[in-house]
C-alpha cells in the first residue's frame, strides 16, 4: 500500500496531524527561559530592591489590571478600556505587554478587529509566555477579517511552534471555518472527520454543523441530511439544532425526487430524554407524546417514554400529572420493568403532599412484591417516614429495622441506624440510643456519619448520668472532627458545661483579619516541583495569565499542571493550591483540599498547618463582603461562610433552579431588591454576574432575613434556603426541641445539610482567621434599620 507523503501545503487538512511532533516545539519552549544561572542566583535581590525602590506603583498596576480584567468579564468593556489605557504610561515592560493583552482582549469582544490585530501583531515575539494566546488571536482576527488564506498559513505555524498548548483544538476549528469560507469542501470534510476520531475535546454539535455545510457544498445531499438529523436528535440542546429542523424541511422541498432517510423510533427517545436532562421538562413531554403518537412504537421504548414524562412532571411539580402517568405505566405494563418503580414514585407523590393514608396503601403494595424487590425495600423507608409524620415512633422503628434486615450495609443502613437511635432518644429511651450509637461507631468507623453519632452517643451519655464518659466521647470528638459542625458542639459542650454553641450572629465591625504568617516549614517546602516539559509549558501561562486577573483562563491551564502533582504528598498539595488561590480560582482549590483531607485519618487533621486550612477556608471576597457588611453591622465571616457553601465562590455559578451568582439568587428576588437600591435603574439577569452587585443585593436581601429572626442563625439559614413561610412551620411543629436538636428535626435533608454546613463554615472562618474570639460568647446581632 502506497503512503501519502508528509504536506507543506498550508492549505492541506493534513499538516495539523501529520507535522508531529514538530522540531521547533522543544526548542521555543526553552527560548523563553532564563538560561544564565548568575542571573537566576542575583533574582531574589534584584526583586526585592524593585519592590524598595516601587512597590505602590506597581502594587496599583496589579490592581487595574485585576479591576480591568473583572470588567471583561462582566461584559463592561468601555470601564475596562478606560482602566487600561489609564494605566499604558507605564514603564515596565512586562506590565506593558499585559496592559496591551488585555487591550486586545477588549477589542475583540467589541468585535472591532483590525484594532484587535494591531494589539496582538504588536505583541508577537515580544510577549513569548503567552505566544500561543497572542497567535490564536492574530488567526482569529484573519479569520473575521476575511483573510482566510493568512489565517490558514499562521495556523500551519501555531501547529509546528505550538505542540503544546491547549489552544490547538480551537485554532484546528478556526481552519475549518476558514475553509468553509473559501468554499473549499473537500479539505474541510478532510480536517473535520479528522477532528471528530481524534481524542481531542470539541463542541461535538458545532463540528457538525460545518460538516453538513462541506457534504452540502460537495453536492451530497442525502449525507448532509444525515448529519442534520444527528444535530437534531442527538444535540437537542446545542444552538445548532434550532434551526435544524427546517433545514431539512428544505432539503426536502428543494429535492423531492430524493427519498430522505426517516429518524428510527430511538431517536425520539433520545432527544426528549436529552431534553429532560437538561431541565427543558416542557419539551421533553411534548417531543414524548409525539414519538408515543406512532402505533408501531416497540413495547420496550413505549415504557421508556412514559418513565420520561413522569420523571419531567415530578421536577415541574406537577404532581398530578405525574400520578397519572405511572398510573397508565403500570395499567398497560403491570409486569413491566417498571412497574415497582413506578408504584415507589407514586408513594413518594403522595406522602409529599400529605396523603399519608393513600401513600401507606401503595407501599403495602409494593412491599408485597417480596424482600428481593429493591423498590420494596426502600417503601419501607417512605413507610417509616409517614409513621414519623403521624407521631407515631414505635412504628417507625419497626419499618426501620425490617429495612435494615432486607437491605445491605451500606450509607443508607448507616443513616437509618442513626435514625432508629434518633428516635429512641427523643424518647427518652437513652440507653438504646446509646447502644446503637455505639453499634454505628464500631460497624462504620469514621464515616461521614462518625461525628454526629459520636456526639448523640456523648448527649445519650449525659442524660444517663455517666459525665465521665459523655466527656470522653466529646474529648474524642473534639479531636477528631476538630473542624467540622459537630466538632466545634464537642468543644462548647467541654468549655461551657452542657451549653450548647450559640446560634446567634454577633453585631461587629467589619474588621480585616489578622495577618496569617506562613511558617517556616513550609516556606522550606513550597518549591516547584519537578514537572514535565509540557506541565512546565502551562505552569508558564499560568503565572502569566494569574498576573492579569484572567482566572477562567488559568484554570483551564491548571488543569495540565494538576494532572502531574502528586496529590497525597501535602508539600505539593499546598504549591498548587497556592497557584489556585492567587488566581482566585476557588472551586477547584476547595476541591482539591478536601480530596487531601478525606485521605487524612481524623486523628491527624488537626496537626495539618495553617496554610491547609485557609486555602480550604479562603476569605475571597472578603474586603467587599467587608464594606456592605459594615453597612447593617452584620458580620462578614457569616456571609461569605454561606457564600462557600452556595456558590464554592464562583461569580458564574447556576444553579439547576436558576439562582446565580454568588449568593444564588434567584432572578425574581434580585430584582426586587435591585429596585430599591438602584433606583431609576434597569435590570438585567446578567447583572447577578457581577461579584460586587450580587454580595450587595444578597447581603441586603439577607439583612432583612436577620431582621425578622432577631439574629438566629438558623431560621436565618432555613429562610435562605427553604423560604421565609418553613420558618414558622417547623417551630411550631417542633416546638419541644432547641439548639442542635431542632437542627436535627429539619424535615428537608438538604436544608439540614445546608444550615450545618454553613454554620461550620462560619465556625472555622472564626476559628482561622480570629483564633476562636466570639466563637465562645453567647452572642446576639442587632440590624440597623434599613
Amino acid at each position: 500500500m502506497r503512503r501519502r507523503r508528509k504536506t507543506n501545503d498550508p492549505y492541506s487538512p493534513n499538516f495539523f496531524f501529520e507535522q508531529w511532533p514538530p522540531k521547533t516545539g522543544l526548542f521555543f519552549f526553552f527560548r523563553t527561559l532564563p538560561q544564565s544561572p548568575v542571573l537566576l542566583s542575583k533574582l531574589p535581590f534584584l526583586f526585592i530592591l524593585f519592590l524598595s525602590l516601587f512597590p505602590l506603583n506597581v502594587y496599583a498596576e496589579e490592581v487595574s489590571l485585576q479591576k480591568a480584567s473583572d470588567l471583561i468579564r462582566s461584559g463592561q468593556i468601555d470601564a475596562a478600556l478606560k482602566i487600561l489605557q489609564s494605566a499604558s504610561s507605564t514603564k515596565n515592560t512586562q506590565q506593558a505587554h499585559r496592559i496591551s493583552f488585555l487591550m486586545g482582549t477588549c477589542y475583540l469582544k467589541q468585535k472591532r478587529w483590525k484594532e484587535a490585530k494591531a494589539c496582538f501583531i504588536d505583541l508577537m515575539d515580544k510577549y513569548l509566555s503567552l505566544n500561543d494566546y497572542v497567535e490564536k488571536n492574530i488567526i482569529l482576527c484573519d479569520h473575521k477579517l476575511g483573510n482566510h488564506g493568512e489565517a490558514i498559513k499562521r495556523a500551519y505555524g501555531f501547529h509546528s511552534q505550538h505542540s503544546m498548548s491547549r489552544l490547538l483544538p480551537y485554532v484546528r476549528l478556526l481552519v475549518v471555518k476558514s475553509y468553509i469560507a473559501v468554499k473549499d469542501w473537500r479539505n474541510a470534510e478532510i480536517l473535520i472527520q479528522k477532528m471528530l476520531k481524534n481524542k481531542e475535546k470539541y463542541n461535538t454539535a458545532e463540528i457538525h454543523g460545518y460538516y453538513y455545510e462541506a457534504l452540502l457544498g460537495k453536492g451530497l445531499t442525502k449525507e448532509a441530511y444525515k448529519v442534520l438529523q444527528k444535530i437534531y436528535y442527538y444535540y437537542p440542546n446545542s444552538k445548532e439544532a434550532a434551526g435544524c429542523k427546517a433545514k431539512m424541511k428544505g432539503l426536502r422541498k428543494k429535492n423531492p425526487k430524493l427519498v430522505f432517510p426517516k429518524p428510527e423510533p430511538i431517536m425520539f427517545y433520545k432527544r426528549s430524554l436529552s431534553l429532560a436532562n437538561a431541565g427543558r421538562y416542557t419539551s421533553a413531554i411534548k417531543e414524548s407524546k409525539l414519538a408515543m403518537s406512532d402505533h408501531k412504537l416497540s413495547r420496550n421504548l413505549r415504557q421508556k417514554h412514559y418513565q420520561v414524562q413522569g420523571r419531567s412532571y415530578r421536577f415541574q411539580k406537577k404532581y398530578l400529572n405525574a400520578t397519572n402517568i405511572y398510573k397508565t405505566y403500570l395499567r398497560k405494563f403491570p409486569k413491566g420493568p417498571r412497574a415497582s418503580e413506578s408504584l415507589y414514585q407514586i408513594a413518594r407523590i403522595q406522602w409529599n403532599q400529605g396523603k399519608l393514608n393513600e401513600s401507606i396503601t401503595t407501599c403495602k403494595k409494593l412491599t408485597a412484591k417480596g424482600a428481593k424487590d429493591k423498590w420494596a425495600v426502600k417503601a419501607l423507608r417512605i413507610l417509616g417516614g409517614i409513621m414519623e409524620n403521624k407521631g407515631e415512633p414505635d412504628k417507625a422503628i419497626l419499618y426501620y429495622n425490617e429495612y435494615l434486615k432486607r437491605s445491605p450495609k451500606g450509607k443508607e443502613s448507616e443513616k437509618l441506624v442513626w435514625r432508629v437511635a434518633w428516635l429512641n432518644y427523643l424518647k427518652k429511651d437513652y440507653q438504646k440510643a446509646f447502644n446503637l450509637l455505639q453499634k454505628n461507631l464500631k460497624e462504620f468507623g469514621y464515616s461521614s456519619h462518625w461525628g454526629r453519632s459520636l456526639f448523640w452517643a456523648a448527649r445519650c451519655a449525659e442524660n444517663l448520668n455517666q459525665p465521665k464518659v459523655a466527656a470522653e466521647f466529646f474529648d474524642k470528638l473534639q479531636k477528631t472532627d476538630t473542624f467540622g459542625f459537630y466538632g466545634h458542639l464537642a468543644k462548647r459542650y467541654l468549655a461551657e458545661k452542657k451549653l450548647p454553641l450559640p446560634f446567634k450572629l454577633e453585631a461587629q465591625k467589619a474588621a480585616k483579619p489578622p495577618v496569617q504568617k506562613v511558617s517556616k516549614q513550609v516556606k522550606k517546602k513550597a518549591e516547584t516541583p519537578k514537572l514535565s516539559t509540557a506541565a512546565s509549558y502551562h505552569l508558564a501561562r499560568v503565572r502569566e495569565l494569574t498576573a492579569m486577573a484572567l482566572n477562567y483562563l488559568t484554570h483551564k491551564e491548571l488543569k495540565y499542571v494538576y494532572k502531574e502533582v502528586d496529590k497525597k504528598n501535602l508539600e505539593k498539595v499546598l504549591w498548587l493550591g497556592g497557584l489556585y488561590y492567587k488566581a482566585r480560582v476557588y472551586g477547584p482549590l476547595l476541591f482539591l483540599m478536601h480530596n487531601y483531607l478525606i485521605k487524612v485519618p481524623p486523628a491527624k487533621r488537626v496537626e495539618l498547618p495553617d496554610e491547609f486550612w485557609r486555602f480550604y477556608y479562603p476569605p475571597a471576597f472578603l474586603d467587599t463582603v467587608r464594606k456592605v457588611c459594615a453597612k447593617y453591622g452584620m458580620d462578614p465571616y457569616f456571609v461569605i461562610s454561606l457564600i462557600r457553601q452556595e456558590s464554592a465562590y464562583n461569580s458564574w455559578a447556576r444553579s439547576s433552579a436558576g439562582a446565580m451568582g454568588l449568593m444564588q439568587l434567584m432572578p425574581k428576588t434580585g430584582k426586587k431588591v435591585y429596585k430599591k437600591l438602584m433606583r431609576g435603574k434597569r435590570f438585567k439577569k446578567g447583572l447577578l454576574y457581577d461579584p460586587e452587585l450580587n454580595i450587595n443585593l444578597g447581603i441586603t436581601h439577607l439583612s432583612k432575613l436577620i431582621q425578622e429572626t432577631e439574629g438566629d442563625m438558623v431560621k436565618i439559614l432555613i429562610g435562605y434556603n427553604a423560604g421565609r413561610k418553613r420558618i414558622g412551620s417547623w417551630e411550631k411543629r417542633f416546638k419541644d426541641q432547641k439548639g442542635e436538636e431542632f437542627i436535627e428535626m429539619i424535615p428537608f435533608g438538604e436544608t439540614k445539610g445546608y444550615v450545618k454546613k454553613v454554620l461550620r463554615n462560619y465556625y472555622n472562618y472564626k476559628w482561622i482567621y480570629q483564633k476562636g474570639k466570639a466563637a465562645n460568647e453567647n452572642l446576639s446581632l442587632q440590624i440597623k434599620k434599613l
